[in-house]
């Protein structure tokens, strides 16, 4: 049988998951290939910088902030930038080890949830947005800007009535790609995402943009029944 070392550097070399060695100040010792495939940082370019200089701050809604080097098996997110900007989900976990000098280090091995994390966010906002009240639509159109940013590398996202009036707007404004919100082949707003990544998902923002479509259309039937029936109660 081979030793835990050949078992590590087999695991270290072979796993598709991102494997980084931390020393006890959280300083990157060293990265797997998986580290480059899924980052697509060259291993030169991260090698003495803290972990923390590769994940994206001030973004709680999307996992932790810092690492858990605490050995803890129970899995925790962490959100990484990668080279070329994308934020990537990742699950993670932490096992202790001992360096060479005695000093005790940790491996931080992540695992790429992006996608799923993406379906599961995208769920959820679907069903947000659907079951909205129109007292609480106005947070649920943010909510949705917010995930159209994240799916999309967007500086900022405005969602626009046809008129011109500015239903929802989070982040930068700007000129970029400006999506249809189509419901029953009738457009009704227009989301306006400034920096976008061309690469994105069209399937997911396509489901977006009609749930905001479907939504926004219900909104102004009922205010149109609405301001008919106050009218009838009017008049002599």
């Amino acid at each position: 049988m081979g030793s835990d070392a050949d078992l590590f550097r087999a695991m270290f070399t072979g796993t598709n998951d991102a494997v980084i060695e931390l020393d006890r100040n959280h300083r990157i010792v060293r990265v797997n290939p998986g580290f480059e495939r899924m980052l697509g940082f060259a291993p030169e370019h991260v090698l003495g910088r803290p972990i923390e200089e590769l994940l994206v701050p001030n973004a709680p809604h999307r996992g932790s902030t810092e690492p858990r080097l605490d050995g803890s098996v129970t899995p925790f997110l962490l959100l990484f930038r990668a080279v070329d900007g994308r934020h990537v989900d990742g699950e993670s976990v932490t096992a202790p080890l001992d360096g060479d000098a005695g000093e005790e280090g940790f491996v931080l091995i992540v695992r790429d949830a992006t996608e799923r994390r993406r379906h599961e966010m995208l769920q959820a906002i679907l069903l947000l947005v659907a079951t909205a009240t129109d007292s609480q639509l106005d947070d649920a159109l943010v909510s949705s800007l917010i995930f159209a940013m994240e799916l999309t590398g967007a500086s900022g996202a405005t969602l626009m009535a046809l008129d011109g009036h500015v239903l929802a707007s989070v982040g930068r404004t700007g000129t970029g790609a400006s999506l249809p919100c189509v419901a029953a082949g009738t457009t009704i707003a227009m989301l306006s995402l400034p920096g976008a990544n061309a690469e994105t998902d069209p399937n997911q923002l396509d489901l977006l943009t009609t749930a905001l479509a479907q939504r926004l259309r219900d909104r102004s039937s009922d205010l149109t029944v609405s301001l008919t029936e106050t009218a009838l109660e009017h008049q002599p």
